[in-house]
């Protein structure tokens, strides 16, 4: 439907309230005649018929009551009485084929509305249980999602709070190369001992030449003593003695242990080295880092508990709003149900009790359509099937029977053609009413006139205000928005329709509370 269903200037809704507009105060009926001409047109035309039909009929009968209108009782044919009775009998087929389509509409039309009206209570609680399935599973939804989930990431939170220190120092030392720090003043603690190893090297080495020296003059006079002694002995066994040993190349190995390194300048460096400020300096460092760390996990060991009791005072907070708005969803279940299920039962009895009379009434409205449609289908077989009347001998179904079936169903056409085109009239309207106000609106529930004029008339957003006030009386709380995005009842039902999960929960919640 693209056109509104209430033009603009004849309505004025506000909060509580409704107006009338503009246009119906200076009488500017025009844009409203102009969308609904067609209707207006068929209303009027069935008003006039109503009105105008017993006012027929009754001149129809006091015609023929004074010999007119074919009320003669001896009729004679007239010249083009046959071409006329063939072209009214062909409107009359037409006219009667109209009529039976409409009966058997009445009647499918009654049998759904009865259907409708014995499951009109099944469907109500259907649709009261799906209400408050759906109350109940936002409810749990909204307990899960603020309460156990918050104390989920509480906790989380608290042993992340019990790690903070360690991690903190941990990423302190890796950012600021600690511990190189600390390897070097390991390394200078170390630098006595490499003085006192480097001295006893020197010692060793010094050892080591003196020792070399006396062992290289030994070895020479052993060396001169055996050749002397080979030489003197010139027999061929000492010779060979001297050619296989080579007594005369007998040595220490070519090894010069005076060449060893001089120690004296690395001890020197190191004792310097030991002597200066730089290990005081990488001690005070070392100890200035210590210091800090422990600085740091003091400062955040003693922030852990004020943390703690601000997560804790957020979580009872976040806490009383959830059990607020599960308790009252919950008061909605189940006030939906203890104050739908009792009516919904009366209702089954008063169905059950008076629903008959109504289909009998729809009945009752059918019957006079049928007998609109099926006597003038009578006339039209006895005076298309039968012979004309000569007195001796006549059937039944001649042409004057269709004749006086004719002003029969001419009678019963005027007798309840108002009341059933009254009945009709008020079906119709009732159902154009009923389709554009209900069925309609909710096929484009956010952008239709009318369900924007309910949101203007109840205004949801003022629940966010009382939830919002509420919230700051709490003793725990809660810091809320100033401003919320406004909630409106169609959004709410596509919303609700999709079961939106960024919405849904949120404006339906709303909505129900």
């Amino acid at each position: 439907v693209d056109e509104n269903p209430i033009p603009e200037g004849y309505v004025i809704v506000k909060e509580g309230s409704i107006e009338v507009g503009p246009n119906i105060k200076d009488n500017n009926w025009g844009p409203l005649l102009r969308q609904y001409w067609a209707i207006l047109l068929v209303a009027v035309l069935c008003v006039v018929m109503i009105a105008i039909m017993p006012i027929v009929g009754l001149c129809l009968c006091c015609c023929r009551c004074f010999g007119g209108c074919g009320g003669r009782s001896q009729p004679f044919d007239k010249k083009h009485d046959t071409c006329r009775r063939a072209i009214l009998g062909f409107l009359l087929i037409c006219s009667t084929s109209a009529l039976v389509f409409g009966v058997v509409v009445a009647f499918v039309t009654n049998s759904y509305m009865q259907h409708g009206v014995e499951n009109i209570t099944t469907s109500a609680r259907h649709g009261v249980h799906d209400t408050r399935l759906f109350l109940q599973t936002t409810s749990s939804h909204i307990d899960h999602l603020l309460n156990k989930n918050y104390q989920e990431l509480n906790a989380d939170l608290k042993q992340m709070l019990q790690d903070a220190s360690g991690n903190i120092i941990q990423r302190l030392e890796e950012e600021s190369k600690a511990g190189k720090l600390t390897k070097l003043y390991e390394f200078v603690e170390q630098l006595p001992a490499i003085r006192e190893s480097l001295q006893k090297m020197k010692q060793l080495t010094s050892d080591l030449r003196i020792t070399a020296s006396q062992l290289n003059d030994g070895l020479r006079g052993v060396k001169r003593e055996l050749l002397t002694s080979l030489n003197k002995c010139g027999t061929q066994e000492c010779i060979n003695v001297m050619e296989d040993y080579k007594i005369g190349r007998l040595n220490v190995n070519g090894i010069d242990y005076n060449s060893l390194p001089d120690l004296s300048q690395i001890i020197q460096s190191v004792t310097d080295l030991t002597e200066s400020g730089l290990g005081e300096a990488i001690h005070d460092g070392v100890k200035q880092m210590d210091n800090l760390k422990s600085k740091l996990k003091q400062t955040v060991t003693q922030s852990i508990p004020k943390v703690q009791a601000a997560s804790d005072s957020t979580g009872m907070a976040i806490k009383q709003v959830s059990d607020m708005l599960t308790s009252r969803l919950n008061d909605v279940a189940n006030a939906l149900g203890n104050n739908s299920y009792k009516h919904l039962d009366t209702a089954d009895d008063y169905i059950n009790q008076y629903s008959i009379y109504r289909y009998y009434a729809g009945f009752g409205h059918q019957l006079g359509a049928v007998a609109n449609s099926d006597l003038p289908g009578v006339w039209l077989l006895c005076g298309i099937c039968g012979k004309r009347p000569d007195g001796y001998g006549d059937d039944c179904c001649n042409k004057g029977a269709g004749g006086r079936f004719l002003i029969f169903a001419v009678a019963i056409i005027f007798l309840t053609f108002s009341v059933i085109l009254a009945v009709s009239l008020a079906s119709f309207l009732v159902g154009t009413v009923t389709r554009r106000a209900a069925c309609d609106s909710l096929r484009n529930p956010k952008d239709d006139q009318l369900i924007n004029y309910i949101d203007q008339f109840v205004n949801l957003n003022n629940l966010y205000t009382q939830l919002r006030a509420q919230t700051e009386r709490s003793k725990t709380r809660l810091r809320t928005s100033e401003t919320v995005d406004p909630i409106r009842i169609g959004e709410v039902i596509v919303a609700c329709e999709k079961t939106n999960p960024s919405i849904a929960y949120s404006r339906c919640t709303i909505l129900s509370t």
